[in-house]
């Protein structure tokens, strides 16, 4: 797959990025974190480690010598059927909205994260199942 490089299988990297995920969902649903883009931030960043705990379950990396690794991970993602089209959808929503956050010092729509919040936690538990 473009952007991905064939490694060995890696469990304990693929437990470690869990753990990691963990801790930035918590921390995005604990209700000590009162702005809505760094919790997008969070939420996104927890999506992306358990993404990237199933590459490394399955013996791939992302090729950071190219551009465009998040949007390989989401295809990779994809092609496993890990998630459904609507969750897919809403994680290269939410990569889009953290590139506009952290590239552009765009602020979240004050509602966003709540008319979201079934999907998104929708999406991050099937992920953290996989």
């Amino acid at each position: 797959m473009d952007g991905l490089l064939k490694v060995s299988p890696d469990g304990q990297k693929a437990a470690a990025l869990r753990e990691r995920a963990l801790e930035h969902y918590v921390l995005a649903t604990s209700g000590k974190v009162e702005s809505d883009s760094i919790r997008l931030t969070l939420l996104y960043t927890a999506a992306e480690q358990y993404c990237l705990a199933i590459l490394a379950d399955n013996g791939y990396k992302i090729d950071t010598s190219k551009p465009g690794g998040h949007l390989s991970l989401i295809e990779y993602v994809r092609s496993e059927k890990v998630l459904s089209e609507d969750e897919i959808s809403t994680l290269d929503e939410m990569r889009a909205m953290r590139n506009k956050v952290d590239y552009a010092g765009m602020r979240v729509a004050e509602d966003y994260l709540k008319r979201k919040a079934r999907a998104i936690e929708k999406m991050i538990a099937r992920l953290a199942k996989a």
